[in-house]
């Protein structure tokens, strides 16, 4: 059940687990991904400077694998 997640690395797969105890930031962060997704390195960085959300869930919205099917 858990084998998929073996090819990610480490650290990422420590951001998505501190980030799934904010479910309610995490379905934001995805649709404002989805709404944003012309946006890459600096520019996405300066976009989530506005946002509220915890920093692992910023941190997961810059690996956007994450949160995009």
């Amino acid at each position: 059940m858990l084998a998929p997640i073996a090819l990610y690395p480490d650290s990422l797969i420590a951001q998505i687990l501190m980030a799934a105890t904010y479910p309610l930031e995490v379905v934001e962060a995805e649709r404002w991904l989805h709404q944003n997704l012309g946006l890459k390195g600096d520019a996405l960085d300066k976009a989530l400077i506005d946002k509220t959300w915890d920093p692992s869930v910023e941190s997961s919205a810059i690996s956007p694998m994450c949160c995009l099917p």
